[in-house]
């Protein structure tokens, strides 16, 4: 298999190295908590992680970090300071990493060379478009052995083992309600206080969690998300299988600006349209 991104290195080592990133290669590996890396250098730092030593405290609230970098990175949620900004947008970051983290997300043909043949959507590596995919196909390789539900991603099914366990180490104060994690009790919290933090952007509707926006959000249909429209109705979908629901349609013929035919499920024969 041969990968073409455009990028180019000064030495065969460096071009060595960043092969990691298209065949999803991490050959070191921590011994004590089975973690994997690319680099050794990003090894040494995730080491820290294990050491009890924490030499550097917060004189606000008494947080220890095993480096000055930990400590000074820390300080800028006591300062609510964000120096990292985007340069395609007017998102600000407290970290770097965050920040490059973000970038990735603003798609290109350099950082994300593949792109998926349903939607249109690009992707920085081979393994990241074969889990996309499961989107369109349907695929959920994973199953919970204790109900028999099945995930497309082994983190996902790993997150629901949660609900099987008895264990309930957080617990609401105000209702007595346990949760498995700090961040279910968090959301929880939401519940008590009417808070919905997360805002779409495009109409005035607020939610608690931002799942539940991003699932919203896929209702307001874009070129982007959406290309697939039924040549009957008008109505526009987000991949070929889901516009089965073209059936039943019997309005008048599709517009004269088709870019390509294809099949959905049930014979249903989609449209795909040029702006």
């Amino acid at each position: 298999m041969f990968w073409a991104c455009g990028h180019s290195f000064p030495c065969p080592s460096a071009l060595k190295l960043h092969m990691r990133v298209h065949t999803g290669e991490r050959p070191y590996t921590c011994e004590q908590c089975g973690k994997a890396f690319k680099e050794t250098k990003t090894l040494k730092k995730h080491m820290w992680i294990h050491s009890e030593t924490r030499p550097y405290s917060c004189d606000l609230c008494g947080v220890g970090f095993n480096s000055k970098y930990g400590l000074k990175n820390h300080m800028l949620i006591h300062s609510g300071e964000r120096p990292h900004a985007c340069d395609q947008c007017d998102k600000r970051f407290r970290v770097l990493s965050a920040l490059k983290a973000h970038q990735g997300t603003h798609p290109t043909a350099e950082n994300k060379p593949y792109r998926c043949y349903h939607c249109g959507k690009t992707f920085s590596s081979v393994g990241a478009l074969k889990l996309h995919m499961r989107v369109h196909t349907g695929e959920r390789p994973y199953t919970c052995e204790q109900c028999g539900k099945a995930f497309k991603e082994t983190k996902t099914l790993k997150k629901h083992m949660w609900i099987h366990s008895e264990t309930r180490p957080y617990s609401c104060d105000l209702c007595g309600v346990g949760f498995n994690s700090k961040y279910g009790l968090k959301n929880h919290m939401l519940i008590h206080s009417g808070e919905r933090p997360h805002a779409c952007d495009q109409c005035d509707k607020r939610f608690r969690v931002l799942s539940a926006l991003k699932v919203h959000q896929g209702t307001h249909p874009t070129a982007e998300n959406k290309p697939y429209r039924c040549y009957h109705c008008g109505k526009t979908f987000s991949s070929v299988g889901v516009s089965s629901s073209t059936r039943g349609c019997t309005q008048g013929k599709g517009p004269s600006n088709v870019a390509s035919v294809g099949w959905g499920s049930s014979s249903t024969l989609i449209y795909t349209f040029t702006n």
